[in-house]
């Protein structure tokens, strides 16, 4: 047992730096969270918190090259391209849904560019474009892009890892949506399938 655990120190290692990430979201992202630390930082609160979590995912996949082969898997190395095409379109499916938001205000920019007071804005419930399709367009473009990318050890943990995160993070996500909009929220999730869309026909939610 030790043997084993002791060879897989490194995956067990990266797995503990995914669990800070999505621990340290998951708890950033709340809204009673926000509603306490956002007086501090006032209008720049979304545009730190959306730093902060740039700069953990970027130092989360630095250590992973660190502690993880980068090398393709054998097996993969004459689907390599075809595997980079998977990514490619995981990111335009990201590309797509992030033009349904407002971007300024997504990214946190807007904060320097108007006068907002120290609150936590609620945005309207949206409905429309890929979100009639599916709950989490941009979920879905990240499954893809991860396993799109899980030819090698490094690849292949991050996509089991980074899925697990998604799953979890989205799960935490629809019940603070539900707290925001209610039956509204309830009666989308009834009509419009989380990740992926449904293949035969279904009541348009409204």
């Amino acid at each position: 047992m030790h043997a084993i655990v002791y060879e897989n120190m490194n995956i067990i290692l990266y797995a503990i730096l995914w669990l800070s990430f999505g621990l340290g979201h998951s708890i950033t992202a709340k809204i009673s969270v926000q509603e306490k630390i956002n007086p501090l930082f006032g209008k720049y609160y979304r545009l730190l918190y959306n730093g902060f979590a740039a700069a953990h995912i970027l130092l989360l996949l630095y250590l992973g090259t660190v502690l993880l082969a980068v090398q393709t898997y054998p097996w993969f190395t004459h689907l390599e391209i075809f595997m980079n095409l998977i990514q490619l379109l995981g990111l335009m499916f990201i590309a797509i849904a992030l033009t349904q938001y407002d971007l300024m205000e997504f990214s946190g920019l807007s904060a320097f560019s108007n006068k907002r007071a120290n609150t936590v804005k609620v945005e309207k419930l949206n409905t429309s474009g890929l979100n009639g399709l599916i709950r989490h367009p941009l979920y879905t473009g990240a499954f893809v892009y991860l396993w799109g990318g899980a030819i090698s050890e490094l690849g292949l943990f991050t996509a089991i890892f980074g899925s697990l995160y998604l799953l979890i993070g989205s799960h935490h996500e629809e019940k603070k949506l539900v707290h925001l909009y209610g039956d509204a929220y309830r009666h989308y999730q009834q009509n419009v399938p989380r990740f992926f869309p449904r293949i035969t026909r279904q009541k348009k939610a409204h």
